[in-house]
């Protein structure tokens, strides 16, 4: 909102009954002496796009905690210790397509509504780490890594899988495909899942930050109420006088509240 909004919603009511000209006159000297709603609304702007921004990046990391939750040990203990081929490559594909969904959300967010937000590349960082650790070496005892089971990163950062080489893996060693993701909470999906949880539960950095902004919005939006009052009655104090000066024929050029009060 800015401030032409604020004066047509704030003194519109009690200056209605001054004449256009008076009216024109303290819009012009209201426009030229009051910078704080613009600051105010700009940064109520900008909290609120930082919020939005949260809120999709909550949305993208709960998506894909559900298909490295499919993964992780906790699912992996309830399976069994024979895991199903089919299956395994079904969590494993659905995994990386939901990660490169996430990264893909992740990049939009740090040139959109997150761009001012640093924490957003520091986030995308850890997750990259957490779930390829290994970046080439070894992964677990069984030395496999996500390259060994056919799983590639193209230039462009998004995972690519060669189908006939994660079954191929999985059929020479499901077990050891098995721990490469789960493998008693040090495994891919694991790690993933223990790091989506400490930035999307209630105590997590995502929630903090939300509640922070919250804070600050709240604080903006009063700060906003007290500057509206203050307008409300430099707009009545100047309809006053202009109308009291055009009545007596005498002017003296826009004053604004404080030239009154002296």
């Amino acid at each position: 909102m800015i401030l032409s909004q604020f004066l047509s919603s704030y003194y519109s009511n009690t200056t209605s009954s001054s004449s256009p000209e008076v009216m024109a006159k303290v819009a012009k000297t209201m426009q030229a002496q009051n910078t704080g709603a613009p600051a105010l609304n700009a940064a109520l702007a900008s909290d609120n796009t930082t919020l939005s921004g949260l809120g999709k990046l909550m949305s993208a990391l709960t998506s894909f905690q559900s298909a490295a939750q499919s993964l992780s040990g906790k699912a992996a203990a309830v399976a069994g210790a024979a895991p199903d081929a089919i299956q395994l490559a079904q969590k494993v594909t659905d995994l990386v397509s939901q990660y490169n969904a996430l990264n893909t959300t992740i990049n939009g967010l740090r040139k959109g509504d997150l761009k001012s937000d640093a924490g957003v590349l520091r986030i995308q960082s850890q997750l990259a780490k957490a779930f390829n650790p290994s970046s080439g070496g070894r992964a677990d005892a069984s030395s496999l890594t996500l390259g060994s089971i056919g799983i590639s990163t193209p230039k462009n950062g998004a995972y690519a899988i060669d189908a006939a080489k994660l079954q191929k893996a999985i059929a020479a060693n499901p077990d050891g495909v098995a721990r490469l993701f789960a493998n008693g909470g040090k495994g891919i999906a694991d790690n993933m899942v223990s790091q989506i949880q400490g930035l999307v539960s209630p105590t997590g950095s995502i929630k903090k930050e939300t509640a922070a902004i919250n804070k600050d919005i709240a604080s903006l939006n009063a700060k906003k109420d007290s500057l509206a009052k203050a307008l409300t009655a430099q707009a009545n104090a100047l309809a006053k006088l202009y109308s009291q000066q055009n009545a007596s024929g005498k002017t003296t050029g826009n004053l604004s509240l404080f030239d009154m009060l002296t």
